[in-house]
């Protein structure tokens, strides 16, 4: 009976023909379509109908702040973590929190609830589902508007931690000749003659001879 009464609000909210997405929510079908998930959490053909019926109402911003606004957020990521095997499940899941994802308030607000863990675990447990990828896609993209979400998201995609900056090089141009220019300079010579001979012997005067004349 859930499932069915699901199903048939998903089918209605296919399109906004006639203001029904926002009649759905007038009359209450939004707070029917949480309790249904909320009491049979179990149940995977009841969460496959309120998860697709929660994506289509939530294509009215209006309506997905409200279902943001009477706890359907942590429904979908529950929904989620409860089957994680149904591909149905996942990507109606994935589609709700795309398009609940209208501001960033209730962008930060999926984020704080493990919305981004979810969508990257639902992605990587449906690899060739191409449903599943494309909603997924779509709200990681729809999420990523802080950078500390952005940084968030990769976090859980494994993505680098950003390395820090390790500053000016202190010595950015060294000069490889330094050393050789010092050896090279006589006033740098680190090992001068210690005690030079302040007055070495006189050398003798030479004997005069032919044609030389000493006075």
């Amino acid at each position: 009976m859930q499932a069915s009464a699901a199903g048939a609000v998903r089918n209605l909210c296919c399109t906004e023909a006639g203001g029904l997405r926002q009649a759905v929510a007038e009359l209450g079908g939004l707070e029917l379509l949480l309790a249904a998930a909320t009491n049979h959490m179990a149940d995977e053909g009841v969460l496959q109908q309120v998860s697709g019926a929660l994506r289509n109402l939530s294509l009215d911003d209006a309506v997905a702040e409200r279902i943001a606004a009477a706890g359907g957020i942590g429904v979908l990521v529950r929904a989620s973590a409860a089957h994680r095997g149904s591909a149905k499940v996942q990507a109606g899941v994935a589609g709700a929190l795309r398009n609940l994802s209208v501001s960033d308030e209730i962008a930060a607000e999926i984020a704080k609830a493990g919305g981004i863990e979810a969508l990257v675990e639902a992605s990587r447990d449906h690899v060739g589902n191409a449903d599943v990828q494309g909603e997924v896609a779509g709200a990681l993209w729809g999420l990523s508007v802080s950078d500390e979400i952005e940084a968030q998201i990769a976090q859980a995609l494994g993505g680098p931690n950003p390395e820090p900056d390790p500053g000016p090089d202190p010595d950015p141009d060294p000069d490889p000749d330094a050393d050789a220019d010092a050896d090279a300079d006589p006033d740098l010579d680190p090992d001068p003659d210690p005690d030079p001979d302040p007055d070495p012997d006189p050398v003798p005067d030479p004997e005069p001879g032919p044609g030389c004349c000493w006075f």
